[in-house]
């Protein structure tokens, strides 16, 4: 059995359409029955203010179609042709002066179409009304949409926080680690000791930072380095770093372990060996900071994409934007600073 996934799309959307035509069709005939009500109240003293069944009906059909289009044009101006308009300051008068037009048409058409005697006054007051209900309901709904996107944004960041933090002390990272440990304790000693200490600043950095949202370059620049010497060692000097630019380093702030995440992306993606080293370029500017590798990449690719795409909301949280390219010869990484 075959389901056309674009019919049951355009079948939901035919329906939800419905709904919200059926639903603005009854608030307003109830808007329409309270009104004429009131407004028979104030100028006749009665609510049903007519001498037959027939005469009420005459002036209902009479009254309820130019309130019909005072809705339709209300729910235009506001939520279609100035929903653009992000301000209130804007927003607003644009609003107030596309009701103001769109009554005038309204009774200028209705007083042309039925030949009959427009009430100004009644038209204005009722249109007042409409006009206000329609923006409380842009507003409230504008607002729940808001709350609704800040919510879904901050459980994402907090994904995003998590999964990032999981990619650092993930077990099989520990695990390559210890194996590294193994083989050097019979070997060097120095070597062992130089390990230990980085691998224990690596996960000192990770447990001070994990609830930061930003940190100073030179504390990322730090946890760089011992993060370099465990994979030096890891890859018997076939992977090296070379850094310029470190007068630049300091009063700046960046998204915690974006430079380590980017070493860890060089490191995942591309065969490092004997044959093919790995040297990875950091060049540190009063502008941002440029991680560039060139690519040998391994024939078995078990892509997760979380550290490009954690750096990039981060940053977007912050109004930066995290940029790089792939050439097919060279990788290249912008990160901004957040300040």
């Amino acid at each position: 059995m075959i389901i056309d996934k674009e019919s049951t799309i355009g079948k939901a959307c035919g329906s939800l359409h419905i709904k919200r035509l059926l639903a603005w069709s009854a608030v307003t005939v109830v808007y329409y029955l309270w009104f004429q009500g009131f407004y028979n109240m104030i100028a006749y003293g009665k609510v049903f203010a007519y001498t037959s069944l027939a005469e009420a009906a005459y002036a209902m059909t009479l009254n309820f179609t130019p309130i019909a289009l005072t809705f339709v044009m209300n729910h235009l101006v506001v939520f279609r042709l100035t929903r653009r308009l992000k301000s209130g300051r804007v927003k607003i008068p644009a609003d107030v002066a596309g009701s103001c037009v769109g009554l005038i048409l309204i009774n200028m058409a209705y007083t042309l179409v039925v030949s009959n005697r427009i009430d100004w006054p009644g038209t204005i007051f009722n249109n007042i009304f409409v006009f206000l209900g329609m923006e409380t309901a842009y507003y409230f709904k504008n607002y729940h949409r808001t709350v609704v996107e800040m919510e879904s944004k901050h459980r994402r960041m907090l994904q995003y926080k998590y999964d990032a933090l999981k990619a650092q002390v993930n077990p099989h990272f520990l695990f390559n680690s210890l194996n590294i440990l193994y083989s050097l304790v019979d070997i060097d000693i120095n070597k062992s000791r130089n390990f230990i200490f980085s691998l224990s600043q690596m996960y000192r950095y990770i447990m001070l930072q994990h609830d930061r949202d930003k940190v100073m370059l030179n504390e990322e620049m730090q946890f760089l380095y011992s993060y370099v010497s465990v994979l030096e060692m890891r890859y018997h000097n076939c992977f090296s770093v070379e850094i310029k630019g470190e007068e630049n380093i300091d009063h700046h702030e960046v998204i915690p372990y974006c430079m380590q995440l980017l070493i860890e992306n060089v490191t995942k993606h591309n065969v490092i060996e004997t044959d093919t080293p790995m040297k990875v370029s950091i060049v540190i500017t009063k502008e941002h900071v440029t991680v560039s590798n060139p690519i040998n990449l391994k024939r078995t690719q078990s892509p997760s994409g979380i550290g490009l795409h954690y750096i990039s909301e981060l940053y977007k949280r912050h109004g930066k934007t995290f940029r790089y390219t792939d050439d097919g010869g060279t990788f290249t990484a912008t990160v901004p600073y957040i300040n």
